[in-house]
């Protein structure tokens, strides 16, 4: 199902309410293939390898028209949906479906079928010519196109369009699963917050992971300072105290460079809590996680050879700090029971966010009125 450019709405990006997937300016892009692997009434297992490799895989990641990094990643043909099939069904930017074969292999069905109720990202149909193909009834709204099995550049060529026109965004897809929700606000807000959910639960557990990493090397380097009945959080009281141990120590061997937060850009690329929480605190939030991420993960403040115990500390600080603001926002969305933001929750967000300094640098903790 396919939009044109006139239907974009005036601010839309990424989703809509209206059901549309707008692609985003990004240069990093994955699209995804499933389709059959063992036979098809023209192909053997051989023959199919060589087909996503020849006419999927190449075409797009050598493209010379594609403004994006395309990389093609494929599913396997046992009906074993792993873990990972199903990240990648969700997180894809494309995913390009195969129906070949007279009646559509029932995993190829399945998973797609997975993409559809999990994502609202676009979705490519193709399937193989042949004269005993029977219709697929329940995706008859979607087209899709037809391939000869013996000549595949028109088929190369057709799929290589569908992704610059998403990328010059001349076509849009519309999802008949968001079409169909947006009919029923109550449910699309409990999507809404399912989303919510799991990306500040991405990104509160990878900001957990990298204390965790931080805290075990200041453990190492101050071996002399803590014993093996040292915790955690007798290192973080360390580190707060004044005229702490940790300042007269070697910090040479202290390397540790952080340069990415894989909770992070998703949640940034996604901004999950629009119209979950009023502007103004969306706002702050997303600027309070813009700037840890542009003052801790892009540079290096953990340098080698320098005493890092004054960055550490804030970064320890700021850290924790975010954690328990990203807590108070997941309690809310979790409970379908609350329709809106409790005051209470309201207030300790805002408590949380004026003690950061990464706030108050910017300046924002002036429109955080808790009135």
């Amino acid at each position: 199902m396919w939009g044109t450019e006139e239907d974009l709405p005036g601010e839309a990006e990424g989703y809509s309410k209206e059901g549309l997937y707008i692609m985003k300016n990004k240069e990093d892009r994955m699209a995804f293939a499933i389709m059959p692997f063992s036979e098809t009434p023209t192909r053997n297992t051989d023959d199919l390898s060589i087909f996503y490799d020849e006419a999927i895989r190449k075409p797009i990641e050598t493209s010379e028209v594609l403004e994006g990094r395309w990389r093609v990643r494929r599913s396997g043909d046992a009906f074993d949906i792993t873990d990972q099939v199903i990240v990648d069904l969700y997180h894809a930017d494309v995913v390009l479906c195969d129906l070949s074969g007279l009646s559509p292999n029932p995993n190829v069905m399945y998973e797609l079928g997975v993409r559809l109720s999990i994502s609202l990202s676009p979705v490519v149909l193709f399937r193989e010519e042949h004269p005993e193909n029977r219709r697929v009834f329940d995706i008859s709204a979607f087209h899709t196109f037809s391939y000869s099995p013996f000549r595949y550049s028109r088929l190369s060529e057709y799929i290589v369009e569908k992704l610059r026109k998403y990328e010059a965004r001349e076509e849009i897809f519309k999802s008949p699963v968001l079409t169909a929700l947006s009919m029923s606000p109550r449910v699309l807000r409990e999507l809404n917050r399912g989303q919510a959910f799991r990306a500040t639960e991405a990104l509160q557990v990878s900001l957990r992971s990298m204390l965790r990493c931080v805290l075990a090397e200041i453990r190492l380097v101050g071996k002399e300072v803590f014993s093996d009945e040292t915790t955690e959080d007798d290192i973080i009281k360390e580190l707060a105290a004044e005229g702490n141990k940790l300042d007269c120590l070697d910090w040479a061997s202290f390397d540790l460079a952080i340069n990415s937060l894989p909770g992070g850009d998703a949640y940034l690329t996604d901004t999950p809590l629009k119209g979950l929480l009023k502007p103004d605190i969306e706002r702050v939030l997303n600027t309070w996680i813009m700037e840890y991420v542009y003052e801790y993960i892009a540079s290096n403040w953990a340098a080698k050879g320098k005493n890092p115990v004054d960055c550490i500390t804030f970064w320890v600080w700021e850290t924790m700090l975010l954690i328990r603001a990203l807590q108070v926002v997941k309690a809310y969305v979790a409970d379908f029971s609350l329709p809106e933001f409790p005051e209470g929750s309201r207030q300790e967000l805002i408590a949380i966010m004026e003690t950061s300094w990464l706030v108050k640098r910017q300046g924002n903790s002036a429109v955080l009125s808790p009135y």
